[in-house]
């Protein structure tokens, strides 16, 4: 077995002739500022060299069901998906014309060729087990993978946002069904979420610090939780483009080197972690050599600052309405109402109470300072408030965002979820605390006429 890690999620598992490629994403996301990072323009390369007769798909977030690096993937290639209660994915990949779709039921295994066996794991929560929340969406999705021939067993965990609870679960049942734990995992480590890099209102370096040493504290216990003995980081290493480029340095994401320290008393135990992004891997071939680096061909090395900066000009991919606010002014006002009577309906039918206040700030083109600020003179051209609709919490959300996202959002043709948490939009939030019901809440604000 070879494991390849490209970039984010992008994952190649081989074996005999068996070439699974996991979330083949590979330059600027749709839907929200990320980019690819190291590899920018390499996607129909890497598709072509590596040939993959099979592709995983987590989930439907643009940074794993990437329309555009699948546009280099023949048409007849098996992709693999959960499957999903409301079949969106399916939808998708079947739009753009794949004619081999398998919807995989959760813990069901299904051989590759000769070589490997997956099987999906789901998701238990959206939000982290000690956080309560009402919506919840059945979305993510990790994968196992098991050598036919080695036995070795690779656990992705994607951005499936595990509980210790969950790892155990998914130790055991390789346990029960394999006979052992996962050899190797790929975990992330920090944040991939618009928080703490995207809110105006805090001390976001010190934020940063915050989520990053919670998750290096926690990190020994999730491999533990596993049983693996190897071990590289999950993707997150992303990069901010276009204008709101100066949010890139506070993510909330550790570099390896901290991780490695933090990790010292694991590995002087005997246990291995792997630097793979940007096209390393890593092969097993049997017990004597066990897991080793090996070249692929694929390698690619860049800095990560100089990258941000020649990723600063790239456009976003929903309307500039600059010379339009009168047209996309009329527009919003004309679409609102109908999505405040979904999301107003939605709410009703998942008996969630909101007791809080939204602000949507709305400007015709936002521009952030160099240190990732709301520039002065920003103009508010039209304030939405979705007020409670019973007992206040307190709790206010203020989002800051292009006219032309917003009506790109109510009229559908841009996703809340991705937009949510794809650094399009700045927040303000009092008091600092996650309420997930919050945010998730807007997904349901779109004009389903």
């Amino acid at each position: 077995m070879q494991i390849t890690h490209f970039c984010n999620s992008c994952i190649s598992i081989e074996a005999g002739e068996t070439r699974l490629l996991c979330d083949p994403w590979i330059g600027p996301a749709d839907e929200n500022a990320w980019l690819s990072f190291p590899f920018q323009n390499e996607g129909p390369d890497i598709i072509e060299r590596l040939a993959p007769n099979f592709i995983y798909i987590s989930h439907l977030h643009p940074d794993h069901h990437d329309v555009h690096t699948l546009e280099h993937v023949p048409k007849d290639t098996t992709i693999l998906i959960k499957n999903f209660r409301d079949h969106r994915l399916f939808g998708k990949l079947q739009a753009q014309g794949f004619s081999n779709v398998i919807e995989l039921d959760s813990w069901a295994s299904l051989t590759l060729g000769d070589d490997l066996e997956v099987v999906i794991v789901p998701s238990s929560s959206m939000v982290k087990e000690e956080i309560d929340a009402v919506i919840q969406y059945d979305i993510d999705t990790s994968i196992l993978v098991r050598d036919l021939k080695s036995g070795q067993v690779f656990f992705n965990n994607v951005d499936n946002p595990t509980s210790l609870t969950a790892l155990k679960e998914v130790r055991t049942f390789s346990e029960k069904t394999w006979g052992k734990a996962p050899d190797v995992a790929c975990l992330p480590v920090g944040a991939a979420s618009e928080y703490p890099h995207c809110f105006v209102n805090i001390d976001r370096g010190a934020a940063a610090r915050r989520v990053i040493n919670a998750a290096l504290n926690e990190l020994p216990e999730r491999i533990s939780a596993l049983g693996c003995l190897d071990f590289f980081m999950a993707g997150g290493t992303y990069v901010i483009r276009g204008k709101h480029g100066a949010l890139s340095r506070f993510v909330a994401q550790p570099t390896f080197e901290e991780v490695r320290a933090y990790l010292s008393p694991w590995l002087s135990a005997g246990n291995r972690l792997w630097a793979l992004e940007g096209g390393h891997g890593i092969l097993w071939q049997d017990k004597a050599t066990s897991w080793h680096i090996i070249k692929t061909g694929f390698e690619k090395e860049c800095d990560k600052q100089a990258y941000t900066i020649g990723a600063s000009h790239m456009p976003y991919d929903y309307a500039d309405v600059r010379g339009q606010t009168d047209e996309y002014l009329e527009r919003a006002k004309t679409a609102f109402p109908s999505a405040k009577a979904n999301y107003d309906t939605i709410m009703g039918r998942i008996g969630l109470a909101q007791d809080w206040t939204t602000k949507i700030n709305l400007y015709e083109h936002l521009t952030l300072t160099r240190e990732g600020d709301i520039a002065d003179g920003q103009k508010v051209l039209k304030q939405i408030t979705l007020p409670p609709s019973g007992e206040i919490s307190g709790q206010t959300l203020t989002l800051h965002m292009d006219l032309g996202l917003f009506v790109d959002l109510l009229e559908g043709r841009r996703n809340w979820n991705g937009a949510i948490s794809g650094t399009y939009i700045l927040y303000e939030r009092t008091p600092d605390a996650f309420l997930p019901d919050v945010p998730f809440s807007l997904n349901f604000l779109v004009d389903r006429r």
